[in-house]
């Protein structure tokens, strides 16, 4: 393999990437890889409305809404926990 995979699906995708970024050990690769562990953590959530608000959309306001979950992220498909992820990005600082 040359280089990070455009699509890392698959916890053994996100891991193997995980050993290669270590073994090559550049900086550009190591923030390339780390950012998208960033990236991956961060669309765990997503916004939905709380139980009860019966607001037209013009009166929403962000305290409206709760963060929960979301079934379908990529961080939910990869399989990943958020030590792990937690654990990679502390290793490539």
């Amino acid at each position: 393999m040359v280089g990070l995979p455009t699509v890392l699906a698959t916890k053994q995708d996100w891991l193997q990437s995980f050993d290669y970024v270590k073994t090559i050990n550049t900086p550009e690769l190591k923030n390339d890889f780390r950012m998208r562990l960033i990236a991956l953590n961060n669309t765990r959530y997503m916004k939905v409305l709380k139980a009860g608000i019966n607001k037209s959309v013009e009166e929403q306001t962000p305290e409206d809404f709760e963060s929960v979950l979301d079934p379908l992220s990529s961080f939910v498909s990869s399989g990943l926990t958020e030590g792990e992820i937690a654990q990679m990005i502390g290793a490539l600082k």
